[in-house]
């Protein structure tokens, strides 16, 4: 297409217009965040008091000009800041006379000397327009008989900012540096009438080419391109199809998914750096290929986004995309494409023909089995399945955590997913050191048999740090919202498939009058849990201990019947799982089993290595039976 267009042609864009979806802010408060970026010196102090160490921040102005004065006056009354002011108005001796002075805490929400680049992405319209002009009180000013006004500063990066929102705003700008005697600083000159580069600017060479060319994207799917000072915006070809036809649109950096793959969470880690954002928006538009890579990609952002949010736009036959659109049909077919969009189908009302295309897959591809557990043995009654709700339990001492520990970091090996763990018993770095140990098949801690060396052990805590998530709780026993809450941000910065409650009774539940557990409180419980279960498409994990007494015999199997509190451990389940110990294996029992082409009613035998901590299907022959998992644990209770 760049070979057609002719010398002379105004057609490289300078600006471009973004609408976002608003700075969580009040006008004020934007406001205020501008004049302590202009004008104020900020004070880092140590906390003294009961938060020693702690770091306080407070700001401190100076003015002369009443007009700057009477701006900060209005602002801090309108913040309801306490603020110290004092004037030297009166003081014949001081050098300073004239001045007037404010001194305060600095708000949380006050970025500092530098304003995020987060907002240049996220303001909306209006308010780009009300920074701009904010920004022109305090340190710009206009320019004689031309459209055009100039910001000063003395920092660099405020400068880059400054450009930045200007050329996502329509305005071009230029930064020029500025010198004299008292030193110098970065003018920021801003056109209010000009949005073009002429290609005659350009030197063009034409260069015979028959090779890939790569496009780069970035998730605003605008880039700003610097050269020489100046800043174009460039981006996607398919965002930028939808900007086209007045529809601001993003781009996903890392292109389309293909199923299964191993980079696939770590080709959607930028989603977690926007996911307040998200989270902000009413609705999200996913406009991506229509072919099996589109799908699954929409397909797995719906389910991190939350598909009660999401709307697919499907594009015309024989148009895979919205650039192919744009330019086969043109503006009013990709406009039509998004206004005919549809809600994702979460509503709770379908008809038979609706799965047409789900039953017509299950028919010719086979009931969907579940991912491997990492033993072929237990893969014959247990497979680890989306949607389902696991209940595990086991006698003290039976290894039901360490073996659920052992089979997620398999997942995560074999299978790249993606685990949140809420382990009440288990302080963070104690769990570390344990998938540490299971992932390198070596002891964390000192024994008869060698550690993993430092070095060893780092390179694994990393490669544990880009899929485990943990939830914290500080010592307060949480609700089931506030886990199900954490667990979907989890999903929709991770991508989580499984997530492991350990154990169930540090949750907090509406007890009866004499202090036991509601059985309908469980019943709650479990029923929200399985429905978060569905909605995200994860295996839950509930670990629950058996009721006292359990004095029943060595070969006592408890189900869910046997869990404190309720029946319902039983009903609910979609997997029920016993960890069983014996003096020389590990019985894995599945006493239920809601679908029969996920697994299936019985045993399988493991056989638990003291050294590493990890299970391994049953053999006949001498077994480890030495070393310790880690100091500190009792080698006749190793789990």
């Amino acid at each position: 297409m760049a070979e057609n267009v002719s010398k002379g042609h105004e057609h490289i864009p300078r600006v471009g217009f973004i609408d976002g979806i608003g700075i969580s802010l009040s006008d004020e408060q934007i406001a205020f965040a501008i004049a302590v970026s202009a004008d104020a010196k900020i004070d880092v102090r140590k906390n003294t008091g009961p938060r020693k160490g702690a770091e306080d921040r407070y700001i401190h102005f100076g003015f002369k000009k009443q007009r700057k004065v009477s701006r900060l006056r209005d602002l801090i009354n309108a913040l309801g800041l306490d603020a110290l002011v004092t004037s030297n108005a009166d003081d014949a001796e001081s050098s300073n006379r004239g001045f007037t002075y404010f001194s305060m805490p600095c708000p949380k929400w006050v970025p500092g000397r530098f304003l995020p680049h987060e907002w240049i992405a996220a303001a909306t319209a209006r308010q780009r327009e009300f920074i701009l002009n904010e920004i022109r009180q305090w340190d710009g000013n206009g320019v004689l008989n031309r459209n055009q006004e100039e910001y000063s500063s003395k920092y660099y990066e405020n400068a880059l900012w400054v450009q930045s929102l200007c050329h996502t705003s329509g305005r071009c700008s230029s930064i020029m540096r500025r010198k004299n005697a008292l030193g110098s600083w970065f003018k920021v000159s801003i056109l209010h009438s000009k949005s073009t580069t002429s290609y005659q600017q350009i030197k063009s060479e034409a260069v015979p080419f028959d090779g890939e060319v790569f496009c780069v994207t970035v998730p605003s799917g605008a880039i700003l391109v610097r050269q020489d000072e100046k800043i174009t915006v460039s981006g996607n070809c398919d965002a930028l199809s939808f900007w086209e036809v007045g529809i601001p649109a993003v781009s996903i950096p890392s292109g389309a998914l293909s199923e299964g793959t191993a980079d696939d969470a770590a080709r959607l880690k930028w989603l977690s750096h926007h996911d307040e954002l998200i989270q902000q928006a009413q609705n999200v538009y996913l406009a991506v290929d229509m072919d099996g890579p589109g799908q699954t990609t929409a397909n797995e952002l719906a389910r991190r986004i939350g598909k009660l949010k999401c709307w697919r736009i499907v594009f015309p036959a024989d148009c895979k995309d919205a650039n192919d659109t744009l330019v086969k049909l043109g503006r009013d077919a990709l406009l039509k494409a998004r206004s005919l969009a549809s809600r994702w189908p979460v509503e709770g009302l379908a008809s038979p023909v609706d799965f047409m295309d789900k039953v017509l897959n299950l028919y010719q591809n086979g009931l969907p089995g579940g991912t491997s557990t990492g033993w072929p043995n237990v893969d014959e009654i247990f497979t680890l399945n989306p949607g389902s709700l696991v209940i595990v339990t086991g006698t003290p001492g039976s290894g039901k955590s360490q073996a659920i520990d052992n089979m997620l970091v398999n997942a995560m090996t074999k299978s790249n997913w993606c685990v949140a763990y809420s382990s009440f018993e288990n302080p963070p770095e104690l769990h570390l050191a344990k998938l540490i140990s299971l992932k390198t098949g070596r002891p964390f801690g000192t024994g008869p048999t060698p550690r993993i060396s430092q070095d060893e052990m780092m390179e694994a805590l990393g490669w544990i740090n880009e899929r485990v998530t943990f939830l914290t709780n500080d010592g307060v026993m949480p609700t089931v919202e506030s886990l199900v809450e954490r667990f979907e941000a989890a999903v929709r910065r991770s991508g989580v498939k499984a997530v492991v409650v350990d154990p169930f009774n540090f949750i907090k539940l509406n007890p009866k009058k004499d202090g036991s557990p509601d059985t309908e409180s469980i019943n709650d419980m479990l029923a929200q849990f399985k429905t978060f279960a569905i909605r995200a498409e994860v295996t839950f994990f509930l670990i629950a201990h058996p009721a006292k007494p359990m004095n029943q015999g060595p070969d006592w199997v408890p189900t869910g019947y046997s869990i404190s509190g309720s029946a319902h451990f039983f009903n609910r389940a979609d997997f029920g799982v016993t960890i069983q110990r014996k003096p020389n294996e590990n019985i894995f029992h599945v006493w239920k089993c809601r679908f029969p082409w996920q697994g299936q009613i019985g045993t399988a035998s493991l056989t638990y290595d003291k050294v590493t901590g990890g299970f391994r299907e049953a053999v006949s022959g001498p077994q480890h039976d030495d070393g310790v998992f880690l100091r500190g644990y009792d080698e006749a209770q190793p789990y």
